[in-house]
């Protein structure tokens, strides 16, 4: 920790023939920040972190959802929480993330360094708007961690209908369905 001296200039301040400059001592560097740096040499390689976060975005272009698992080190898949609604389970909209607890949520490859504790790694749920679309993404504030990833958005499940032609089967074979009936 090293301290700067130096000195106030009040340009404003009218001259007074008693008026001294005082020394102002201040902390260049907190204790704070060097915690931080130790911690942070015991992260994984640089060059393990550009390979993860090159599959990261890999993934990411796939529409995948990651999460580091510590044991393996390396990526794992990370699938959507599910909804259980009367018509039937649905995956979780990227809103309900923030209802999650912090055990179910991904982690950052920063958890591989034993001086970070899990719930600094953990990446939360995030909306931000960029040029007036808005997208959710995964990313870590408790540190300055470079992984983040979209959120895909969930997938509306439409109706299919099934057509006559998708059977190959002629319009001649298909009977009307108000003539089935009628024979009832």
């Amino acid at each position: 920790m090293s301290l700067v001296r130096s000195f106030h200039s009040h340009r404003s301040a009218k001259y007074h023939p008693y008026y001294r400059q005082l020394p102002v001592i201040r902390q260049v560097e907190s204790a704070q920040t060097t915690q931080e740096r130790y911690i942070a040499s015991h992260d994984p390689p640089a060059a393990l972190l550009e390979q993860l976060h090159r599959e990261l975005r890999q993934a990411e272009r796939e529409g995948k959802l990651l999460t580091y698992d510590v044991d393996q080190q390396r990526w794992t898949e990370w699938f959507r929480p599910m909804h259980n609604f009367k018509s039937g389970p649905r995956e979780m909209a990227a809103q309900g993330f923030k209802k999650l607890p912090d055990s179910a949520l991904p982690l950052c490859p920063h958890a591989a360094n034993l001086f970070r504790t899990r719930s600094t790694c953990i990446m939360q749920p995030h909306r931000q708007t960029v040029q007036g679309v808005t997208e959710w993404r995964f990313r870590n504030k408790e540190h300055n961690c470079m992984f983040s990833m979209r959120i895909p958005h969930v997938e509306q499940k439409k109706k299919q209908w099934i057509l006559a032609e998708d059977f190959n089967i002629d319009a001649q074979d298909v009977e009307p369905v108000a003539s089935t009936f009628s024979n009832v």
